[in-house]
């Protein structure tokens, strides 16, 4: 249906940067309340017009038409706005223009809020002009004034961007331009520009938290609507210069071996990784039911190579401000042991790795480094085993090893007696030993050993180690994704802002499990049914539409859909197993018998045993079936498909031959038929008679699928189910598939209850 056209245009004061929320981004814009009526009366005003109202006759009394005309007013459909609303937006200050999509209806009147991209697009100035020196009020200029049209834009079907800035990488900007084009714009104008926020990041480092596109080209106008269409988006450089310089930087980070990728199991993965980058790793195979081990290793002396470790439900790649694990200390080799019984690892799919190269310029902010940055790769080995660490710690001896020992006061180690003197000498003249952990060091050799004044830790590595071990751990970080928020979090260290933007921070990415989209967790609450079904607040609104059971055809809420199917499931439990007939040779159960015989037979087979009359003890039904039998064994049934093995003619198709041990004719057959007869009266024992060849195809299938389903890792089904199944579906060969699903729905396995 096409949108209404309408004639709408007004001319609106911009309100100042200070008033806008920071929620308006990208083309949004604020409107006044009666910017709304206006439109809802366009609207209405543009479908009365185009709805003719029916002529007075003289067979039509006046007041049946003024009836008709109330009851059409009401039938006639409330006024629909065209979606989306969107406007130009035109300054007549400077002659620009661009387009937006309104957010709410909630300015000022004769007032317009714009997004920072639109006050930057239109040009408009946000300096103001004191007025009165002495009174010292700042006014807004008046005539920061822009004129708003609405406007209907078609559906975009390409758009050309340029990048400013050279080294835009693909693992950069594709999966950040689907969200935020998708969030924050409505349309699209030739000759602005997008800025897209990369990651908040919580320290400094080379990544690039802000991308800078210009939009050179659209189809199929110069201006378009994004929303409810396919966008075929093209990134090219913006010179010859620029491009050189990205193939550049991608040249540089491959001529330094391993630049990240899939791991394998005990496949050693060797690169350098530039200080302040990331490779990142990613691993898809591996036995679930044994420990990870991560280990990084052949770092040079003095490099500080750290290694962050996600899964793939976290939805993004590990950092040095988030990861689920991680190890930024200075001793190698670096080991990260993940246990199979870790709740992290649950429904995992794959693990990311990052291997990230420590820059000095992290630890200083706003400081002026010490000495000439050195930016060269840093080397590396990471490799994956799932063997499990053992504790090769040595032991301290606090004894000596044999009489004739002493311990050196110096370094505390045992020394023969016959030698503890020169020990001593040489010991004391050229070791130094640490007050704190008694660690020895040569004396007159650069002094790199340090002690945290804040904590235990120490060590004997660079000579900004401990800095690093300050910055990382005794540093307060604020967390940068909630900094705007009601209540902005600031985390003691490094390790506990990853911990917080991995679990509680309300800008942490989930996978809402109903629309599939990744959108923010927002902030924890009370609520109680957010905390009993594990929901984040999107989820609870998302999950209040319904939809239909695959089982049983209900309309159900999404989010209560689970506990719907489980109830289904314990249904399925309860049920009993369904009663077979007892001649061996049917595929049908005893449901649906209104009486049910004394020899457990389902109707079909019953039937040709059937007679009226009064038969106390069921001792004529006896004499028929003894009869029935005979007549089987002795002169069979002459069917080619038959296979009862109680039939001389199923017998003889099977290759069975007669027991001469039983004799021949009735005589020989007799006791054997009386022992089956007695076995059905007792309850017990089965009956093999004759069947149609339909019937005997589907016991022969069921029987199969039965003994085909043991070897599953989930445990196989009786061959009553799987009776019960092929009469539901009236299974044949062709109808396998079926059979199996009624299975799965309906069916309890061996062992589940």
């Amino acid at each position: 249906m096409a949108s209404p056209v309408l004639h709408w245009s007004s001319q609106l004061s911009v309100l100042p940067s200070s008033e806008i929320s920071s929620s308006l981004v990208g083309d949004k814009i604020l409107l006044p309340q009666s910017a709304l009526e206006q439109l809802l009366a366009a609207v209405s005003s543009t479908q009365s017009g185009s709805q003719p109202t029916p002529a007075l006759t003289d067979t039509h009394p006046p007041q049946v038409d003024i009836s008709w005309a109330s009851a059409a007013r009401h039938e006639r459909p409330q006024p629909q706005l065209p979606h989306p609303l969107m406007f130009r937006l035109f300054n007549p200050r400077n002659n620009r223009f661009s387009h937006a999509a309104p957010l709410e209806f909630s300015a000022e009147e004769g007032k317009i809020g714009i997004s920072p991209l639109l006050r930057d697009a239109l040009g408009i100035d946000e300096d103001v002009e004191m007025k009165g020196a002495g009174e010292g009020e700042l006014v807004e200029d008046e005539e920061k004034r822009i004129t708003v049209v609405w406007k209907d834009l078609p559906r975009g079907t390409y758009v050309r961007l340029r990048p400013l800035e050279a080294g835009y990488d693909e693992e950069d900007w594709k999966a950040l331009l689907e969200r935020y084009l998708r969030v924050n714009f409505t349309t699209l104008t030739v000759g602005e520009i997008l800025a897209i926020g990369g990651r908040t990041l919580a320290i400094g480092g080379k990544e690039k938290a802000e991308f800078r596109f210009l939009i050179d080209a659209m189809k199929p106008e110069e201006a378009v609507c994004i929303v409810d269409t396919d966008l075929e988006v093209d990134i090219e450089p913006l010179s010859e210069e620029q491009a050189r310089e990205t193939l550049k930087q991608r040249l540089a980070r491959k001529s330094v071996g391993s630049s990240g990728g899939a791991l394998k199991i005990g496949q050693p993965a060797k690169g350098g990784v530039l200080p302040g980058e990331y490779h990142f790793y990613e691993l898809s195979e591996w036995d679930r039911k044994e420990p990870l081990v991560i280990e990084l290793d052949e770092v040079d002396d003095g490099d500080e190579v750290d290694i962050f470790v996600t899964t793939s439900k976290h939805h993004h790649k590990p950092r040095q401000d988030e990861h689920a694990w991680g190890d930024s200390g200075s001793k190698y080799p670096k080991t990260i042991q993940i246990n199979p019984t870790n709740i992290e690892l649950v429904d995992v799919e794959r693990i990311f790795i990052g291997v990230h190269g420590y820059a000095p310029l992290d630890i200083e902010e706003g400081g002026e480094q010490q000495a000439e940055e050195d930016n060269s790769p840093r080397p590396y080995s990471l490799r994956i085993t799932q063997t499990e660490i053992q504790d090769t710690e040595a032991p301290t001896i606090t004894t000596p090893p044999s009489p004739d020992y002493k311990q050196c006061r110096n370094c505390t180690q045992w020394v023969p007696t016959r030698t503890f003197i020169l020990h001593e000498n040489f010991c004391l003249r050229n070791n130094l030993v640490c007050p704190h952990c008694h660690q020895v060091s040569k004396r007159g050799a650069p002094n790199t050993h340090w002690h945290c004044q804040q904590c235990t830790a120490h060590g004997n590595n660079t000579p900004y180690s401990l800095r690093k071990h300050v910055s990382i751990y005794h540093t307060p970080r604020p967390c940068p994704a909630c900094a705007s928020s009601s209540s902005p979090y600031t985390a003691v260290n490094l390790p506990d802002l990853a911990i917080h933007r991995t679990t509680t921070c309300p800008e942490k990415l989930v996978l809402c499990r109903f629309c599939h989209l990744l959108l923010p967790q927002e902030s924890s609450s009370n609520h109680a049914e957010l905390l009993l079904l594990g929901l984040t607040h999107h989820e609870l609104t998302c999950g209040g539409r319904t939809t239909n059971c695959h089982l049983c055809n209900r309309i159900v809420r999404m989010r209560d859909l689970d506990a719907h199917v489980r109830n289904h499931d314990l249904k399925r439990l309860s049920t009993p197993p369904p009663i077979t007939c007892r001649n061996v040779n049917c595929a049908r159960t005893t449901k649906g018998l209104r009486h049910p015989n004394p020899l457990g037979l389902c109707g079909s087979c019953f039937g040709p045993l059937y007679a009226p009359g009064y038969d106390p003890g069921d001792t004529a039904l006896g004499r028929r079936l003894e009869r029935r039998l005979i007549r089987q064994a002795i002169t069979g049934c002459d069917r080619v498909w038959c296979r009862n093995e109680m039939c001389k003619t199923g017998r003889a198709n099977l290759g069975i031959a007669d027991d001469p041990a039983q004799g021949v004719g009735v005589a020989g057959v007799m006791p054997l038929i009386k022992k089956v007869v007695q076995d059905l009266k007792d309850g017990g024992g089965e009956l093999g008679l004759c069947v149609d060849e339909g019937t005997q195809k589907r016991r022969h299938l069921a029987e199969r699928i039965a003994v085909e389903s043991v070897l599953e890792k989930d445990g196989g089904w009786d061959v009553c189910w799987v009776v019960a199944a092929v009469e539901e579906v009236s299974g044949a060969g062709e109808e396998e598939g079926a059979i199996r699903a009624w299975l799965d729905r309906n069916a309890v396995r061996r062992g589940e209850r």
